[in-house]
This record gives C-alpha cells, structure tokens and sequence, in this order.
C-alpha cells in the first residue's frame, strides 16, 4: 500500500523545529513549546503535552490556522515517535488510500477530516490517529495525554 512517510517525517521535523516551513507558516505559539527537548523519544511527549496544556488553557473562542499546522504537525510528531518507538512497523497511510484499501473503516473513521487525513498503521486495517489525538487534547485538556496514548501505541501486542 502507497504511504505518505516522507510528508509526515517532515511535517515532524518542522514541529520539532528541526527545519522551518518552507512558506514560513507556524504553529500556535511556538515560544511556548519546548523544542530542544523534542528528540523524538517517548519521554519527549511530556513536553508536548506541556505545550498542548497551554494552548488549551489560552485557547480562543475560534481556532484559526496556527492551530491546524499544530494539530498537523503535532499529530505527525506524535505519530514518529510511535513509528520509531514501537516493536511493530507502522506507516502514515492517506485517508482515501486506506478506506479504498479496507472500506469498513469508513464506518470507523467518519468522513474525512483533518483527524483523519491519514491514519497511522501497522498494517492489516489496523490504524491509530495521532493527528485526531492533538485535536481532542486541545478540545479537552490533559485527560488526552499524548504521552500517555504514545505509550499504550508502544507496548508489545
């Protein structure tokens, strides 16, 4: 099955502040993200989740387009961590991609949507959504750790 790695690896990297966007967009208060700590480590989601806290916290009422790139490329951060965490392989898989491959995930994953713009998956129809997991943490606050949903996607199965 075709993947979409590549755009996600580097949708990471530009979150972690490894590299800038090339249209010199940014994420929602970047200042407040702890960038020298995002090493691509399990442990280094606690500070994602400090920052995510924080966004939370000061959220305004509309949520424009900073916060799309923080979810996008949030989501992808988390995802690598998982893809380079995990004992199984995983890959980012485009939404319409994966629903043609296993149509009964449509049911599922609902219409498409920036939560689900790709999914991350180990293969077989199974799937996980990192990108939807920044989105609810904004929408609900700590209660979705992405550390701690990380961690659950990283043990042995």
């Amino acid at each position: 099955m075709e993947t979409v790695n590549g755009y996600f690896e580097e949708f990471a990297s530009v979150f972690a502040g490894e590299e800038a966007d090339p249209d010199g967009e940014e994420i929602a208060h970047p200042e407040r993200l702890a960038r020298e700590a995002l090493d691509f480590t399990l442990d280094s989601l606690k500070r994602v989740d400090d920052y995510l806290a924080h966004l939370y916290e000061h959220r305004p009422e509309h949520l424009g387009p900073p916060y799309v790139l923080t979810a996008l490329w949030g989501g992808a951060y988390v995802g690598e961590v998982i893809r380079r965490s995990a004992p199984r392989r995983y890959h980012w898989i485009d939404y319409d991609v994966f629903v043609d491959r296993y149509p009964t995930s449509a049911e599922l994953l609902g219409e498409p949507d920036l939560g689900v713009t790709a999914v991350l998956s180990p293969g077989g129809g199974g799937f996980t959504l990192p990108i939807n997991k920044i989105i609810k943490f904004l929408r609900n606050g700590p209660e979705d750790s992405v550390w701690f949903y990380a961690t659950a996607e990283c043990q042995d199965r």
